[in-house]
């Protein structure tokens, strides 16, 4: 569905470089913090960037020679996108069924109602939480096989999320669809991604199955006597903390057996996103 080969975007302090691998019928997640390139990354797969260097192939194709039938095929969800704050809902829907030759307005408004969104009330009268909903069914409605989102989930309490969760596995049960999401909330990306990419100041540090971080992946904290004692080659990253260092490893359960004494936690993608920010890499010595 996506491919991106050696891609890079430099700014003025800044510089992406990536190569990722989006498959049919995936799921996959993008994590880091604010300002290490996420967003970066989606304008360029839609083509709203233009790359300095490297290939952005979408569908197979060069995305710069993607026809309009073919860019109909994505959905997009930005944060700072969406419609004319005088609009509503209904209007909003007209105008999707005049640019969309799939789009469904019955489904669109089934979505709505499930949404909980009031057809009749302007975008700039409705809450954050409500706008982030009208932008899903937007995207969802026109039957998009590829589904971009940006922070879907910003704005929106534990039970809109959760409803939001679940639209997003239905558009799943269509052979052959795919999603790229990003999210702050790591319990989102473990609930519904496949896999996800950590990126960190525009690099990609780390591409990994859901299922392996949460099965396999531990963090280990040790007092500065410990961290003399156990063999801490191969680990990932390690992180001082008061008294001594986390260390985010990779075969927990290696750990769990040969040092039963030490506190080990599993380790979940919040985790990985701070021993990446804040920590070291592995000792390769």
């Amino acid at each position: 569905m996506i491919q991106l080969k050696d891609v890079v975007k430099t700014y003025p302090g800044f510089r992406l470089d990536a190569t990722l691998q989006i498959e049919p019928g995936t799921i996959t997640g993008l994590i880091g913090v604010n300002g290490s390139g996420k967003s970066t990354l989606f304008r360029l797969i839609l083509g709203l960037e233009k790359a300095d260097s490297g290939s952005i192939r979408v569908f197979e194709q060069d995305i710069d020679s993607l026809n309009p039938t073919q860019k109909a095929r994505i959905g997009v969800v930005f944060p700072d996108s969406g419609f004319n704050g005088t609009l509503n809902a209904k209007g909003i829907g007209k105008i999707l069924g005049a640019f969309y030759p799939d789009f469904s307005n019955e489904e669109y408004l089934e979505l709505c109602k499930t949404l909980k969104i009031k057809m009749d009330q302007s975008l700039e009268s409705m809450s954050t939480g409500q706008r982030v909903r009208l932008k899903l069914a937007a995207a969802i409605s026109h039957h998009p096989d590829l589904l971009i989102l940006d922070e879907p989930t910003s704005g929106l309490d534990v039970l809109a999320r959760h409803e939001l969760m679940e639209i997003l596995q239905t558009y799943m049960e269509t052979p052959g669809r795919s999603i790229l999401i990003s999210s702050h909330i790591a319990s989102d990306i473990e609930e519904l991604c496949d896999d996800v990419y950590l990126i960190q100041k525009g690099q990609l540090r780390l591409h990994e199955e859901i299922g392996t971080i949460l099965d396999e992946y531990g963090l280990l904290h040790l007092d500065a006597g410990q961290a003399g004692q156990v063999d801490l080659r191969g680990v990932i990253r390690t992180m001082p903390f008061a008294g001594g260092v986390k260390v985010l490893v990779k075969d927990r359960q290696y750990y769990q057996e040969n040092y039963p004494e030490l506190v080990l936690d599993r380790a979940g993608l919040d985790d990985l996103i701070e021993l990446f920010e804040k920590g070291q890499p592995e000792d390769t010595k």
